[in-house]
């Protein structure tokens, strides 16, 4: 059987030169103008101005996000997007975690690529992932992981962001 919750599951295993090909080709398609956020952009969509630790709050729970052995029907894999917003899928009950901003997922099931250097040769990465348990700083909004660019692991993703004037 399936889950009850049949919405999309994140992009994973994707570089950040995958990403930004996507970007580009979404961009062309639509006409929209898409791009990957800057880091400082992705931290203000994750915390607004309330400087929480996690987009909703100060306290990591497993009804809020998914982290590994958070006990969500995906435990140890990624869920769906928009998956905690309170209600609730077979048994497991969500509590509804938007960040200020009405963005969901910002903290836990895949690490997004942003559009800005850690270093010369890496890129950050921001939200935690759904490899890494709670016992982590990994997912507090303002926890900076980084790769180089090539790589596509398994808990990486991406979200865009729009340029509009």
């Amino acid at each position: 059987g399936g889950h009850a919750w049949t919405g999309a599951l994140p992009v994973n295993g994707v570089s950040m030169e995958d990403a930004l090909c996507y970007v580009a080709w979404r961009s062309r398609l639509t006409g929209e103008r898409l791009r990957l956020p800057r880091e400082d952009e992705w931290e203000k969509a994750a915390r607004g101005m309330t400087g929480n630790e996690y987009p909703w709050g100060d306290n990591l729970s497993g009804d809020r996000a998914n982290y590994l052995n958070s006990g969500d029907p995906w435990d140890n894999g990624t869920t769906p997007i928009g998956f905690y917003n309170g209600q609730i899928y077979e048994d497991f009950q969500t509590t509804d975690s938007p960040s200020p901003y009405g963005c969901y997922d910002m903290c836990g099931n895949v690490y997004d690529w942003t559009d800005s250097w850690y270093n010369s040769a890496n890129r950050v990465l921001r939200g935690g992932s759904w490899y890494h348990n709670n016992s982590y700083d990994r997912f507090r909004s303002w926890y900076r992981p980084y790769s180089y660019p090539t790589h596509a692991y398994y808990n990486f993703g991406f979200r865009c962001a729009s340029t509009i004037e």
